[in-house]
């Protein structure tokens, strides 16, 4: 039997179609996924009724949806998939599925022969793809989203609100000799939101690049992003997109506890992998260049694994250091103290193994050093990872449990007490499970995409 609307002592997840005073609160199940690595946020429901007329209406391909748990809204979206079935026993039930609102960026493809300009800036390249999606509102920070989500206020000081116009592109056209395309553009008033200390996007110049042949619009955005140590991804109110970088210093306001004997604990099951297997030592990257020597190549940086190749004093293994001295001029990429590890268990007995790497995209110093952390980054999210089932879609019963966030851990049976940054959060409620989240927490700074 189906949840009825207020059986469930814990949460609820609500669903409504846009347009329609009309909230949809009983689910035999229902999954809803949001990973900081991932573009999209997904989310899937299945639903049974004796009654279908009501949700044939309802229930179609490209209608615009809002989920929320309790009173905080979560994610907002299209259905992108419908499955109806019916039998006797069950009445009829419907399984439908789809993502938030960059979900159609991410099917789009970009016409490679396009030409990005260096006279545009990262605000203009953005609005100039986003435009043409219905997406006019660039948060340049996390805070209001983050409040939307939890309910709880983040940071201090207003916002800077833009209103200005940007080119967006309409067409393009190809030259007579068919060989190439420039893009005709026409003008769009845009909003841009500038949370506290975070870049000016209007301010960013954009090098010149060509797109990727099969290349998606959401792949060419993170192409440009990473570059600046930035991502996107969608605000929860369908408002607009968020750019801006993991948030590993905002204090905790969720809790994971499982205590020996403890009567606040909110953990059902649990477990954490240490993987040091695929860490390097330390990355070497070299930019763009027309030799093979690397030691001739000008732009040159080196990222050291704070996690496997420095020690507790805070400076590099012996081999990091030998290949720091191999080239001269290099660029070393700042240890960071928040990874630095607190005794020398690991870096004493670890394989050193370094890693080299070229970006022909990267045409400065900066660009590269960028293009370095995050492959860094890559590999040093995996080293600690911790996977929790807890109870209910909220913290405490009052803040809905959130991705890009840190989580205070304290959890006797692992031996984990220390915040860790929460990269994936899914809620499920379903008739056999009951109402939990499943997260996915990393150490803080390993995820982080620029310097």
């Amino acid at each position: 039997m189906a949840l009825r609307d207020g059986q469930s002592e814990l949460d609820t997840a609500v669903l409504r179609v846009e347009g329609l005073s009309f909230e949809i609160k009983t689910w035999d199940k229902c999954t809803i996924r949001e990973d900081f690595v991932s573009p999209t946020a997904a989310f899937d429901f299945t639903l049974s009724t004796n009654d279908p007329t009501l949700y044939n209406q309802i229930f179609i391909a490209g209608a615009k949806i809002e989920i929320a748990i309790n009173d905080r809204l979560q994610s907002t979206g299209y259905i992108e998939r419908v499955r109806k079935s019916q039998n006797r026993g069950g009445g009829t039930t419907y399984q439908i599925s789809g993502r938030d609102i960059l979900g159609p960026v991410v099917s789009a493809s970009i016409d490679p022969k396009i030409k990005i300009t260096s006279n545009q800036t990262v605000a203009d390249f953005l609005y100039s793809i986003l435009g043409q999606f219905g997406i006019s509102t660039i948060y340049v920070g996390d805070d209001k989203n983050y409040n939307i989500v939890t309910g709880y206020p983040k940071g201090r000081g207003k916002a800077q609100t833009q209103t200005f116009t940007v080119k967006e592109a309409t067409s393009r056209v190809v030259s007579s000799d068919g060989k190439s395309a420039e893009v005709q553009f026409s003008t769009s008033t845009v909003t841009q939101v500038i949370s506290r200390n975070r870049p000016d996007l209007k301010t960013l110049p954009l090098d010149q690049l060509k797109p990727r042949i099969g290349e998606g619009a959401y792949q060419l955005i993170d192409r440009i992003l990473s570059r600046l140590g930035l991502h996107c991804w969608a605000a929860a109110d369908g408002s607009g997109v968020i750019v801006d970088a993991p948030d590993f210093s905002t204090s905790p306001i969720h809790k994971v506890i499982r205590q020996f004997g403890g009567a606040a604990n909110n953990v059902i099951d649990g477990e954490s992998t240490i993987n040091a297997e695929i860490q390097p030592s330390c990355i070497v990257a070299v930019g763009h260049s027309s030799g093979a020597d690397l030691g001739k190549t000008k732009l040159k940086v080196i990222a050291v694994n704070e996690l496997v190749a420095v020690n507790s004093a805070g400076q590099p293994v012996k081999s990091a250091a030998n290949i720091i001295a191999r080239y001269p001029g290099v660029r070393v990429l700042p240890i960071r103290q928040e990874l630095v590890p607190k005794e020398d268990r690991i870096v004493s007995v670890f394989t050193q193994k370094p890693m080299f790497v070229k970006d022909d995209e990267s045409k400065t110093i900066d660009q590269l050093a960028a293009f370095c952390r995050r492959q860094l980054a890559m590999k040093q999210k995996d080293y600690l990872v911790a996977t929790y089932t807890v109870m209910g879609h909220t913290y405490d019963g009052r803040y809905p449990w959130a991705m890009n966030v840190l989580v205070d851990v304290d959890d006797d049976y692992l031996g984990i007490h220390e915040p860790l940054w929460c990269v994936e959060r899914t809620f499920i409620k379903s008739r056999s499970e009951g109402t939990l989240t499943q997260l996915k927490l990393i150490k803080p700074y390993t995820l982080q995409l620029g310097v």
